[in-house]
């Protein structure tokens, strides 16, 4: 076939001008037509799968182009490794006719597969950090921070408070010695970890949670912030050791002694003025809590005065500026030649049988020597409510001594009714007199009650001192010999155990000391 025969032909079949390379193979083979072969878009189709799966991608435009060009189809012959000829991705050689820098071959996919990992890894750069962002914000918000303070100073352990405060003034932290005046003051309370917050969040005692600036720039601080005090401590007795919280302030004090305890912590404080006066050893303290004001003063001043405490706290101990002093007795305590400071208090405390009862306090500077204090509690029976439960009392004997009939409010009157002890010695007494007496009476008739006294034993528990009169009535039939009629009227004076009765609401007669004190005896029978 000739060359221009040969151009022809190729130009039917492929559509194009004939490559110099395609035209030089086409010479070298005599410008022979090629053999019939397989299809062409079958054939392309099976070179795009093969390459597929050599590089795990498809070919570019360029190298399917490529592909195409050195696909001879005048010449019979072809390279001996057609494949590593048609399959291999281009490098970066010129090929005929194109333009190096537009021939991406496979490097393009690689710099594109690098673009996307530094996408995917700075998008979840920016996921962890708005996890931590958020998760600081959670953590430093004012209910979290809040929490933990409260968890830290619910434990009473000042060196645990040294990780949620600081000083007001100075930003700086407390030392653990700094923080026992407040640990000591919270653990005397007793607060609940709500009242606590509550506490923290409005408190003006010296003791506030705030916002204090931020955390890493962008978080919010909160802390609590203890307000410094200065506390000057005086007395005006000579030869006194004085101590603060167990410290010794001096251990030999001059008659104008006075010293400043500078930049203390908000807390409880206990002051104690100790030695010998006159002969007398004496010893007086102030507890309190300070941190209300920035500077405070603690008067140590000691007078010896002599006074008497009446109280229904029966058996309770008397107390004057925290230490013990006497015992009630009977309702009363002389308490003689106490040596008190100004700021003391008196009180009376009981603490037994799972309950503690205490009076309110009376300031000693309002006492003058020789006077009565009267210091009741008002968490015990009171002497109105005694008062008309012994007046039920006694209408219900009073029933039973016309008729011997039981009343139908034994049970809210005395504890298990009519099987109460006292009740049925009551019952027993009045059956006897109006049966299997000398003269036995027609009815007896119980009532005009006077409360001498109540003594409380415990919150649950009192006892009761009072009168009551009992007339036992005669009939003249009674009398065979003189025919006399009237009434013997005696008065006793009587010791009641009442106890509280939780399922009904009040006080109950337990029970009723036998040995009865007879006051007076009237006989008006005639």
């Amino acid at each position: 076939m000739g060359q221009n025969e040969w151009r022809d032909a190729f130009k039917q079949k492929n559509g194009r001008e004939p490559s110099l390379a395609e035209f030089k193979a086409a010479k070298a083979n005599g410008f022979a037509l090629p053999e019939a072969g397989p299809d062409g878009k079958e054939e392309a189709r099976a070179w795009i799968k093969e390459f597929e799966a050599t590089y795990n991608r498809r070919p570019t435009v360029q190298e399917l182009e490529h592909r195409r060009n050195l696909d001879t189809p005048v010449a019979n012959t072809q390279p001996a490794s057609q494949f590593e000829q048609t399959n291999k991705p281009i490098e970066t050689s010129n090929l005929a006719g194109s333009d190096p820098e537009t021939t991406p071959g496979a490097r393009p996919a690689k710099k594109k597969s690098k673009k996307n990992k530094l996408i995917i890894s700075l998008v979840g750069i920016a996921v962890v950090l708005a996890a931590l962002v958020a998760y600081g914000y959670n953590y430093y918000s004012y209910d979290s921070s809040l929490d933990r303070a409260t968890t830290a100073l619910k434990t009473y352990d000042s060196d645990k408070y040294q990780n949620v405060t600081e000083w007001s003034d100075s930003k700086k932290s407390l030392s653990a010695d700094n923080l026992t005046p407040l640990a000591n003051y919270l653990e005397d309370k007793g607060m609940t970890k709500s009242q606590l917050r509550s506490w923290l969040d409005q408190s003006n005692k010296g003791v506030r949670f705030v916002r204090d600036g931020q955390k890493f720039l962008i978080f919010p601080h909160y802390t609590v912030v203890v307000d410094p005090v200065d506390l000057t401590v005086s007395t005006n007795q000579s030869g006194l050791t004085l101590t603060a919280n167990g410290k010794t302030l001096t251990d030999k004090s001059d008659s104008d002694y006075s010293v400043i305890l500078k930049h203390q912590a908000a807390g409880l404080y206990k002051f104690t003025a100790e030695g010998t006066l006159n002969g007398q050893h004496v010893k007086t303290q102030d507890s309190e809590y300070f941190g209300n004001s920035r500077n405070d003063s603690i008067d140590l001043n000691v007078k010896t005065i002599s006074f008497t405490v009446n109280s229904n706290v029966d058996g309770g101990s008397v107390y004057v500026g925290g230490t013990r002093v006497a015992t009630i007795s009977n309702g009363s305590a002389d308490i003689n030649n106490i040596a008190v400071t100004k700021g003391a208090k008196v009180y009376v405390k009981s603490q037994g049988s799972g309950s503690t009862i205490k009076t309110d306090s009376e300031s000693l500077a309002d006492i003058d020597d020789g006077d009565t204090v009267t210091l009741n509690s008002d968490d015990v029976l009171n002497k109105s409510d005694a008062q008309d439960q012994l007046e039920d009392m006694a209408s219900d004997l009073t029933s039973y001594g016309q008729d011997e009939d039981d009343a139908s409010d034994l049970s809210s009157v005395f504890t298990s009714g009519s099987s109460n002890k006292s009740y049925q010695d009551f019952s027993q007494m009045i059956h006897n007199n109006r049966h299997s007496s000398k003269r036995n009476a027609d009815s007896i008739n119980f009532g005009n009650i006077v409360i001498d006294q109540v003594a409380a034993k415990s919150k649950k528990a009192v006892d009761v001192t009072f009168e009551m009169q009992e007339d036992f009535n005669y009939t003249a039939d009674t009398d065979p010999d003189k025919h006399t009629a009237g009434t013997l009227t005696q008065r006793y004076q009587l010791i009641a155990h009442m106890v509280y009765d939780s399922d009904k609401g009040k006080w109950l007669v337990d029970s009723i000391d036998s040995n009865q004190k007879k006051l007076s005896e009237t006989d008006n029978t005639k």
